[in-house]
């Protein structure tokens, strides 16, 4: 079987939407936004000041084409 299921089911309110976040120095926070945003309507975008482990995006990026991410002087997810 080549076929791949993330272990997470999301539960949200009935009309969650898109936030812009700055993200500090911890990457877990960065995580739960970026989940989070998967589940709502519109965009999230998070600026990172400073880079933090980036697992979570790889993971996605990897297995799925539900996120974009752009360089520039501040990192955007």
């Amino acid at each position: 079987k080549k076929k791949f299921n993330f272990p997470l089911k999301i539960i949200s309110s009935e009309m969650p939407v898109g936030i812009n976040y700055k993200a500090g120095v911890s990457a877990q926070l960065k995580s739960a936004v970026i989940f989070a945003g998967l589940n709502s309507y519109g965009n999230t975008k998070i600026t990172e000041a400073k880079k933090s482990r980036n697992h979570t995006e790889n993971m996605l990026l990897k297995n799925s084409h539900v996120i974009k991410l752009k360089k520039s002087k501040k990192n955007i997810i």
